[in-house]
């Protein structure tokens, strides 16, 4: 049961970060790597954000947030952001070769962020809301 609520709220993660990607592109469309790294990183950060308020409540019921849980979580956080950004950053001269439509281009690095889930919810049901 317990997986099957990771997996929802990882849905909602990446509800949240699709949206927040998708408003970032409004302002600063992906035509060369950078802004293909920040906005993915944002939206990162977002769907982190999300994810660390629902599992740790529902997912993992393990009530009210310690500063402990929060300081591993952001640690994992930012290991996950330092690897989706490198990866983003390598295969976006790919990407963009590719001349992919601007909606698809923009959400490649949804696709790169879901790959980290499964080492995610290993995180956070051994070390962060043990």
């Amino acid at each position: 049961m317990r997986l099957a609520k990771y997996q929802v709220v990882g849905f909602s993660n990446s509800v949240v970060s699709f949206a927040v990607l998708n408003l970032f592109y409004l302002f600063w469309a992906p035509t060369w790597a950078l802004p293909l790294v920040v906005g993915s990183t944002v939206a990162y950060a977002a769907g982190d954000i999300n994810s660390f308020l629902w599992n740790g409540r529902w997912t993992f019921e393990a009530g009210k947030p310690t500063w402990g849980q929060f300081g591993r979580f952001v640690l994992l956080s930012l290991a996950f952001m330092a690897l989706n950004a490198l990866v983003v950053w390598g295969a976006s001269g790919w990407l963009l070769g590719l001349m992919l439509p601007a909606w698809l281009l923009n959400n490649m690095p949804q696709v790169i962020m879901a790959v980290t889930g499964a080492v995610g919810y290993l995180a956070c049901r051994l070390w962060i809301f043990r």
